[in-house]
C-alpha cells in the first residue's frame, strides 16, 4: 500500500456502491483498481456488432505542473440514483449523442432518426468509476458500451462521459509534485490551489452536499448546484 494511501480517509458518504437496470446495464463506484478486461466483458453481447471503450487515466502533468495523484470522492446516495438515470436515458430511441447535451434538440448524424436503422440502439453499457486514490497513469473511469453498430456505439459512449463529468456527485483532488493542491468538481479545471502536502483532512462530503461551498483551504468543490 503507498503512504498516498495509508493516510488517504473518505468520509462515510463517500462509498463503494453499484446500480444496474433490467436490461442488463451497470454503472459502478469503487475504491479498487479498474479491470479494463472486465469493462469489455460486462458488455459482450451476441447482438452486438461493435464495442467502444473509453478509459480515463491519472496524467503526470497538468498545465505545466507534475502531478503525483488524483483522489476522488462521491456522495454516493445522490451519485448511484444519477448514474442510474443515465444508464436508463442511455437507452432512448434514437440513442443520445454529445450534441443533445448542448442542444436536447440535436441529434448526431449517426443517431438521426431518419437515419436509423431499424436495429439503432445500444445492447449493454457499463460505466466504472474509481474513488479514493488514483495514482499516475492508472484508469480513473472506464465506460464501454456494444451496439450492433460503432456509430451508436462510440455516440452514446462519448455522451454517457460527459453525463458523468457534467451531473454525478463526484468530486476531485488534484496533488502536484511540489506539494500543492488543486480542488475542483470532476470533468473542471481546478480552481483553487493551497500549498502544503495533502494529508487527507478536509471537509466531509456531507458539509459539502450541506453547503455545496468549499469552507477550509484544500478541501474538494461540489460537483451539482447546491
Amino acid at each position: 500500500m503507498s503512504s498516498s494511501t495509508r493516510y488517504y480517509q473518505p468520509p462515510p458518504s463517500s462509498v463503494s456502491g453499484t446500480t444496474s437496470t433490467t436490461e442488463g446495464d451497470v454503472a459502478q463506484l469503487t475504491y479498487d483498481p479498474i479491470d479494463e478486461a472486465q469493462v469489455l466483458k460486462a458488455v459482450r453481447d451476441p447482438g452486438a456488432g461493435a464495442t467502444c471503450l473509453f478509459v480515463g487515466t491519472t496524467r503526470d502533468n497538468f498545465q505545466g505542473r507534475g502531478v503525483s495523484r488524483l483522489e476522488y470522492e462521491a456522495y454516493t446516495a445522490l451519485a448511484i440514483k444519477t448514474l442510474h438515470d443515465i444508464l436508463l436515458r442511455a437507452r432512448a430511441s434514437p440513442p443520445p449523442s454529445i450534441s443533445s447535451i448542448t442542444d436536447p434538440s440535436a441529434k448526431a448524424a449517426c443517431c438521426d432518426p431518419s437515419k436509423s436503422t431499424p436495429d439503432a440502439g445500444i445492447m449493454r453499457l457499463h460505466i466504472v468509476h474509481r474513488l479514493g486514490v488514483v495514482p499516475v497513469s492508472e484508469p480513473s473511469i472506464a465506460i464501454a458500451c456494444s451496439s450492433p453498430h460503432r456509430r451508436e456505439a462510440f455516440a452514446v459512449a462519448e455522451w454517457a462521459l460527459e453525463e458523468v463529468k457534467r451531473l454525478v456527485q463526484i468530486w476531485k483532488r488534484e496533488v502536484y509534485s511540489d506539494g500543492s493542491v488543486a480542488v475542483a468538481r470532476d470533468g473542471e479545471a481546478a480552481s483553487k490551489t493551497t500549498e502544503g502536502t495533502s494529508n487527507g483532512e478536509h471537509s466531509s462530503t456531507d458539509q459539502k452536499i450541506r453547503t455545496g461551498t468549499s469552507t477550509d483551504a484544500g478541501v474538494w468543490k461540489a460537483n451539482f448546484p447546491a
